[in-house]
């Protein structure tokens, strides 16, 4: 009974994460080249969040092995790194109207620094 729910709800938030991918692709064809770069990796980022969350589940069905695992998690840090040394991620956070006080103490260091290189 138990196990049927958690695949009930499993299968809920696919179909959830399925169709928010499918309105994001909509979007994407509506945007402008800069816009549609940023939006692209954010979404890209997205995805890798959730490989990285149900990689359990991936590699107990044999769906991705270590070496498959160790290279989404790379291409998330890559991905990451390039949303930070490019400065867009000052866009997404003033766009988000992230507070400075939400972010963690690595995440302030980052806008310090922005604000500092900006000033430059």
């Amino acid at each position: 009974m138990i196990q049927s729910l958690d695949v009930g709800i499993a299968s809920a938030w696919a179909k959830i994460e399925n169709l928010v991918f499918e309105e994001n692709l909509k979007v994407l064809q509506t945007l402008s080249a800069g816009s549609l770069k940023l939006m692209s990796k954010l979404i890209q980022l997205y995805a890798f969040d959730r490989l990285e969350r149900d990689m359990g589940f991936l590699a107990l069905e044999g769906i991705v092995n270590k070496k498959g695992s160790q290279k989404i998690r790379n291409l998330a840090n890559d991905l990451c790194f390039e949303l930070f040394s490019s400065g867009d991620i000052k866009l997404v956070l003033e766009a988000f109207d992230v507070p400075n006080l939400a972010l963690g103490p690595i995440a302030r260091d980052y806008v310090s620094e922005l604000a500092y290189a900006s000033k430059l």
